[in-house]
């Protein structure tokens, strides 16, 4: 199921008419910029993130990849094995790849 369907069920969850307009609305709601929020589970996706992309682990504890390693704010460097202990994660920004 691709996100627009994810959205068109949850919509159709609130009794709207026809599931077309469903469609519509769940194709307003992509164009304007949501997305489901990614859940990563092993070191090795945190290794595939980019610089700059920062997670939210289960503990509800922030950290950023910076040169390589996770840094946290409220702890020291930790590397992608320490930090995936803590997984499953929320991935709540990833730089796009530069051109």
């Amino acid at each position: 199921m691709n996100a627009r369907d994810e959205l068109r069920d949850i919509i159709l969850d609130f009794d709207v008419s026809h599931i077309t307009e469903a469609e519509v609305i769940a194709e307003a709601i992509l164009a304007a910029g949501y997305r489901k929020p990614r859940t990563i589970t092993t070191a090795e996706e945190l290794e595939a993130l980019p610089e700059g992309s920062v997670v939210r682990d289960f503990m509800d504890d922030v950290a950023e990849k910076r040169g390589g390693v996770w840094c946290g704010y409220e702890t020291e460097p930790m590397n992608n094995r320490r930090l995936a202990k803590y997984l499953p994660g929320t991935v709540l920004h990833e730089p796009e790849a530069t051109k």
